[in-house]
């Protein structure tokens, strides 16, 4: 009675920390799927308001602006 009883927990905890496990693995696979598809810096903002500031030639435009 005592071993039906620990056999019927042991299995449904085991099957919570397999679905757990299932859950972790699913997460850590997204999350390694985010990071493989990020931009490199290099990508980033290519055309982004600094990047144009550190131009020489748009630089020297907006002097000649003012």
């Amino acid at each position: 009675m005592v071993r039906a009883i620990a056999l019927r927990v042991f299995r449904v905890l085991r099957a919570s920390i397999a679905d757990d496990l299932t859950s972790l693995h699913e997460t850590v696979e997204n999350l390694l799927a985010l990071i493989a598809f990020q931009p490199r810096p290099k990508d980033i903002g290519t055309f982004s308001a600094g990047r144009l500031k550190a131009h020489p030639s748009n630089h020297q435009r907006g002097h000649q602006e003012f």
